[in-house]
């Protein structure tokens, strides 16, 4: 099926000239209906019966220039909506937001109904059996425990995939009005039945993806390893002459924009655009054990888009094929920051050993940044650590009472089992709120995607629901961590020109009255610039954090992954933390990722990449590195780059190129970079549309 390219820019600049203050208008509008008849929220049965209703409600917009069919009705939000209130919780160390309804107003995006998100389905199954064998599947299991939970979980079941069925077989009639005859055939048939060629495939994954974005609604859903359970139909339909790989590379155009139709361009944690998946971010894998034509193909397709939208993650290992490893770097030259880069050799030893069964490591998959899960056998939980606090809490910087400590190895020792009552703590709390190490309280669609809660009727996180529980924990601020340890030892315990109390008085004065020793501190080498002496303290650090996962004592069948990774709290946590000994004043961000501390690199990218090689990733599962350059590399330079720094123990790359002088001249002008992108924490962001603080936070990246 060949695809008529001249609708690729239509379907492009419609994205771009899309409307960032809009809502799920249709959607919105029949939940507040819906209100009034279920006014209790989240019981599973009411949350079928909403999803159901909803989509035999809601409309099926279809563009005639639509190739994969599927989308939103927009716009602004009526007179009489009110966005909903944010009310910030408390999770630990945790602080999220979470909508809640303001009494009687009506509000957008609905909080009738909405899922955690935060995973990756089973699409291989859902496009092997479709909809209509996983409910045979939830049929047989229901009928042989005749529990009254697996009889409601079979009940339920069936309403959502009776209403999912009819969904696409109205969005089949109304392609069918559009004149789309290809997507006609295929959504009368798909999700409910198996799919039969790479297109039906597509529209499957496509319709499913939407409507658990943007009708049940939530954010982070991965589209997994799609060059592994795509490959079937890819080869079928390449091999039996209906498409060549030219008009195999179009079709996958055309879907890898659908999803920068789902977010606009606001940015999660700023301006959002106001619907339920809250400016979602999206994910697929290529690569690992069995690249293949189809990994090439959708390479090829991002590149064409360079789009913000999916985030493209490449599971590395050395022993690929080498065009395969040539094209990975030849795509991420041309489209940078929409795509980054994982050791797979490295981050499958890390989780061998932890113990982690090969089974599920097969199944490994990353989506909401760099957070690793196991796709369609667990859903996604994570804890973040910031671990200058904890430093500062050991100095007696939030308290007041400072420790005494005999020797480096002393505090160290303090600061490792301080990291692990921390990590105790969240883990025995939910423990002891839920019965069970699990925070998700719904998702009726999302269980249908799960392989354990269809086999034993349950859902994510009621008994026997998961073969395993995941828990990805971020420590954050590791170089402003490990560069105060350096100072600490040099001033306090090798030259002993201060003691614990002077360093708190110091830290709590701010440096003022302290000038000359600051400027001191700040002229040291810190981590990043190849500095064996003075990325020892990172690397103690990092293993010190490490052994502080390693330690937890955790439920049966429950993983604890460590990961150098920060997300947006190198700005949130720096807010509040008073003055570190690295020479960082109060309310300054800490460091971001595991990258040097901002301002500490100084010997260029080569340096930096050597210094990162040396922390000790084979323990960690996930995390991000972002590199910026300011002028573009030839692809063979690139590719020994970033190849030489996975040899040497790398563990996963993220990179934008980009100057100073730009982005400078784009916070003045933002009108004239509407398509400028950047990559951000673990994805790429549109940088005029990004809040003024993460601008500058950005400016504050070394740009080699």
């Amino acid at each position: 099926m060949a695809v008529p390219s001249s609708k690729h820019a239509y379907l492009k600049q419609k994205i771009y000239e899309s409307d960032d203050t809009a809502c799920f208008i249709t959607r919105e509008r029949i939940l507040q209906k819906l209100d009034l008849q279920y006014r209790t929220y989240y019981a599973y049965d009411r949350e079928a019966r909403i999803l159901a209703d909803l989509l035999d409600q809601i409309d099926t917009p279809v563009d005639p220039q639509d190739v994969i069919v599927g989308r939103m009705t927009e716009a602004v939000p009526d007179p009489d909506m009110h966005q909903a209130s944010r009310i910030r919780y408390r999770f630990g160390e945790e602080a999220c937001l979470r909508d809640y309804p303001n009494d009687t107003s009506v509000t957008f995006p609905s909080p009738l109904l909405y899922s955690y998100g935060h995973m990756t389905y089973d699409w291989k199954t859902l496009l092997e059996k479709g909809y209509r064998g996983i409910l045979e599947q939830i049929e047989r299991a229901a009928v042989e425990k005749g529990d009254p939970e697996s009889l409601l979980y079979r009940e339920n079941a069936r309403l959502i995939i009776g209403a999912i069925r009819r969904f696409a077989q109205r969005y089949a009639r109304a392609a069918e009005r559009a004149g789309n005859h290809d997507a006609a055939q295929a959504l009368s048939c798909v999700p409910f039945e198996p799919a039969y060629d790479l297109y039906s495939a597509l529209s499957a994954v496509w319709l499913v993806h939407m409507i658990a974005s943007c009708v049940e609604g939530a954010r982070d859903f991965g589209f997994g390893r799609m060059d592994q359970y795509l490959l079937p139909y890819y080869e079928q339909s390449v091999k039996s002459g209906r498409m060549s790989r030219e008009d195999a590379v179009e079709l996958l155009s055309y879907f890898l924009l659908k999803p920068n139709e789902i977010c606009g361009r606001t940015v999660y944690n700023g301006t959002r655009k106001p619907i339920p998946c809250h400016t979602s971010k999206q994910y697929l894998l290529l690569g690992g054990d069995r690249p293949n034509d189809l990994s090439v193909d959708l390479l090829r397709a991002a590149a064409r888009n360079n789009m913000a939208q999916p985030v493209v993650t490449v599971l590395w290992k050395q022993a690929q094929p080498a065009d395969f490893r040539r094209e990975v770097f030849e795509t991420m030259n041309r489209i940078s920051d929409k795509m980054h880069v994982y050791n797979y050799d490295l981050v499958t030893q890390a989780l061998k050993n932890r113990g982690v069964p090969p089974e599920y490591i097969a199944q490994l998959t990353y989506t909401g940044c760099c957070s690793m899960e196991f796709s369609s056998h667990t859903t996604r939980n994570e804890y973040y650590i910031n671990t200058p606090k904890v430093l500062c809490q050991l100095l007696g910087l939030l308290d007041g009472e400072t420790e005494t400590f005999s020797s480096l190895e002393d505090l160290y020792a303090r600061f490792t089992e301080l990291c692990r009552l921390c990590m105790q703590d969240y883990i025995d709390y939910i423990v002891r709120l839920y019965g069970k190490v699990y925070t998700r309280r719904h998702g009726v669609l999302d269980a249908l995607h799960v392989c354990a809660c269809n086999r034993n009727c349950r859902y994510p996180g009621e008994g026997g629901a998961e073969p395993v529980r995941l828990y990805n924990v971020f420590l954050a601020g590791l170089a402003t961590t490990a560069d105060s340890f350096h100072v600490i030892d040099e001033l306090v315990f090798r030259q002993k020109r201060l003691t614990m109390q002077q360093l708190h008085d110091m830290l709590a004065a701010d440096y003022a009255g302290y000038e000359a020793l600051l400027a001191e501190i700040r002229a040291m080498t810190f981590f990043g610039n190849d500095d064996d002496a003075a990325d020892a303290y990172a690397v103690r650090t990092a293993n010190a954090l490490m052994d502080a996962c390693q330690a937890v004592e955790l439920p049966d069948k429950t993983y604890l992954i460590g990961s150098f990774y920060s997300l947006d709290r190198s700005y949130t946590y720096g807010l509040d933390l008073p003055a570190t000994p690295n020479g960082r004043h109060y309310g300054e961000y800490i460091s971001e990722n595991p990258s040097p501390s901002y301002g500490a690199a100084h010997n260029g990218a080569t340096a930096e990449l050597s210094s990162l090689s040396k922390l000790p990733f084979v323990r960690s599962g996930g995390g991000g590195y972002n590199l910026t350059l300011s002028r573009r590399l030839d692809t063979p330079t690139l590719q020994a780059l970033l190849e030489s720094y996975f040899e040497m123990g790398g563990q996963h790359v993220g990179m934008t190129y980009i100057n100073r002088e730009t982005l400078e001249d784009a916070m003045i002008h933002p009108e004239s970079y509407q398509d400028l992108t950047v990559r951000l924490y673990g994805y790429s962001e549109y940088f005029v549309k990004m809040d003024r603080w993460q601008q500058i936070e950005y400016l504050k990246r070394t740009a080699y």
